[in-house]
């Protein structure tokens, strides 16, 4: 089969499926690998790290206020994975987790405002 005819399949049996540029698959998920999970805690642990960086006493120092690239989670989001033995999604699923899910926060579809790791 080649693969025309295998998205013309997906497309058949699953017309809820959303893919994109004929590669992507979008709407499903797999029991051994919950990729939007690992995304949110590695988002989580970033937020962490931040707030500790920017914090003296409980106190988040006003001066420390800065959006945060989308880039940059990214980044974190592989370095932080890098080290198990876990999967690593792709840079445009990343992203499309992060506007999907954080799009109150996004600047210029290019950052995360700091209100996203200050609440």
């Amino acid at each position: 089969m080649n693969d025309k005819q295998i998205i013309d399949l997906i497309q058949y049996f699953f017309p809820t499926i959303e893919i994109e540029r004929d590669k992507y698959i979008s709407g499903i998920c797999c029991d051994l690998w919950d990729k939007q999970q690992d995304i949110q805690t590695a988002l989580d642990s970033m937020k962490e790290l931040i707030r500790n960086k920017n914090t003296t006493n409980g106190v988040t120092s006003p001066g420390l206020n800065h959006h945060i690239s989308i880039y940059d989670t990214y980044t974190y989001y592989c370095k932080f994975y890098s080290s198990g033995t876990s999967l690593i999604v792709s840079k445009s699923y990343f992203e499309k987790y992060i506007f999907d899910n954080l799009e109150d926060y996004i600047i210029d579809n290019k950052f995360l405002s700091y209100e996203w790791y200050i609440l």
